[in-house]
């Protein structure tokens, strides 16, 4: 959800997006309406693809039949649907700086399945991160012991600054829109458009959300809850008690999209879609995607 109102932010204070009354109506007015188009189809990740096993989490005892069981009871409303992405192309990647000083020229091997992929590579990268930062680490790939995390927490520690999550999110869409313009469109894919240039962009999010190490993450706040709970001179330290309670955006808080929901459909830019046009452009994608598919097979 932080990443989502992130994005929405972001959007609303670009110049590129929202900078006069003809881009908001033009960029920010069908971004707004894919974000909530994909948070209303999917308001969440099925937990499956997050976790596969209780080991990863830390829990030991649990049969893997038995988990596994548990995970895919839980209700899905509708499937989480990825288009195919190539992985990253390591030294044949296309880089942002490279993109803007070369333009399409530099785009003649690739496919929007590889760029799919870079992108999200790129996303990941970005949210993991942002997420450390909050988490006050170096890095998610390992965590410290946690009396050691606990006892370093800065009592008047304040939560870092989203601004550049927001900036950074909002110009990989804009560079991934002119990438996927820029390149030949496979068989049968019609010309994109503003709603299916976002849907794409959020299918890389999606994909960069639940590819982060989220069982290392829950393992880790498993530990420093327990940690707290069975001593309560660690789990009374201000640092921690601001850490969990000072930041209503903290990663240990429930947050739910309805602000991000009512922030994007309150808006005049996404109001301006009258209903049998986002009928239209739903039933657009749908078809788009489908063309996608099928052209990927046939590779």
């Amino acid at each position: 959800v932080g990443t989502l109102e992130a994005l929405v932010l972001g959007a609303q204070s670009s110049l590129q997006l929202s900078g006069s009354a003809e881009k908001r109506r033009n960029y920010y007015g069908p971004f707004a309406f894919s974000l909530l188009a994909d948070m209303s189809e999917h308001p969440e990740i099925p937990l499956k693809d997050l976790v596969h096993s209780a080991t990863e989490l830390g829990i030991k005892g649990i049969h893997p039949e038995t988990f596994q069981k548990a995970i895919d009871q839980r209700p899905v409303e509708k499937p989480f649907v990825m288009l195919p992405m190539d992985p990253q192309g390591g030294d044949t990647s296309v880089s942002l700086s490279q993109f803007r000083r070369f333009g399409a020229s530099v785009e003649a091997d690739r496919t929007i399945y590889s760029v799919l992929g870079e992108v999200t590579a790129r996303v990941q990268s970005v949210l993991e991160g942002a997420l450390a930062r909050y988490f006050r680490v170096a890095s998610l790939r390992t965590f410290p012991e946690p009396q050691d995390w606990i006892e370093r927490l800065d009592p008047q520690g304040k939560p870092p600054e989203m601004g550049d999550l927001r900036q950074t999110l909002v110009q990989e869409y804009i560079e991934f829109t002119g990438r996927l313009t820029a390149l030949p469109r496979p068989t049968g894919v019609e010309e994109w458009t503003g709603f299916e240039l976002g849907r794409l962009y959020m299918m890389v999010v999606n994909k960069a959300l639940a590819g982060l190490p989220w069982p290392r993450i829950a393992e880790f706040a498993i530990r420093v809850l327990d940690t707290a709970t069975t001593d309560l001179r660690l789990g009374m330290r201000a640092g921690l008690l601001n850490f969990f309670f000072g930041d209503v955006a903290a990663p240990f808080h429930t947050m739910t999209p309805d602000f991000v929901l009512d922030l994007v459909a309150s808006s005049e830019s996404y109001q301006g879609i009258s209903e049998d046009t986002r009928r239209l452009l739903e039933a657009r994608y749908q078809k788009q995607c489908e063309r996608l598919f099928k052209a990927k097979g046939a590779e």
